[in-house]
């Protein structure tokens, strides 16, 4: 699961409800290669009538904060939402609506920051779904090898300075 790191709890979801845009790091391999670890994602307030498949968005899954691409939404507002990692061959499990924290209206990579929404972004993430398998694959061949250090660097983003 893509995990972000976060604000303090109890803080996000007003900021987000009150249209605020809200930083996330992602700290986790799911979305590689669109969103690699050390990215960061911004929130929006959910408008459940206006997502898509594909979209991401940012939800609550037994306590964490997990970003993935969403994957249905059931009928009413609350029916179950669906989510998953672009590495995953399985969705994560269905819940309610009001787990989804937020969808993400940016996404900022190396300093680059894009809109992850529309056609295009959603593009972007199948392309990425078709390329993970050979991702995973160099992954678990090269990651023995990977030095401790540069190890825990990757888990907590290149970006990010290790105390």
């Amino acid at each position: 699961m893509t995990r972000t790191a976060r604000p303090p709890d109890g803080e996000i979801r007003p900021q987000v409800r009150r249209g605020d845009l809200v930083r996330l790091r992602v700290l986790g391999f799911s979305l590689l290669p669109a969103v690699p670890p050390g990215a960061w994602v911004e929130l929006r307030a959910v408008d459940l009538p206006h997502l898509a498949k594909g979209d991401l968005v940012v939800v609550e899954i037994q306590g964490n904060l997990v970003c993935h691409a969403l994957e249905s939404v059931g009928d009413g507002a609350s029916g179950p939402v669906v989510t998953r990692g672009l590495w995953a061959s399985l969705p994560d499990p269905p819940v309610p609506t009001d787990a989804l924290v937020g969808a993400v209206a940016f996404v900022q990579v190396l300093g680059f920051r894009m809109p992850a929404t529309g056609p295009a972004f959603r593009s972007w993430l199948a392309l990425g779904r078709g390329t993970a398998p050979l991702v995973r694959g160099v992954r678990a061949v090269a990651w023995p090898w990977v030095p401790a250090a540069l190890k825990e660097r990757l888990r907590h983003g290149l970006g990010r300075r290790l105390p």
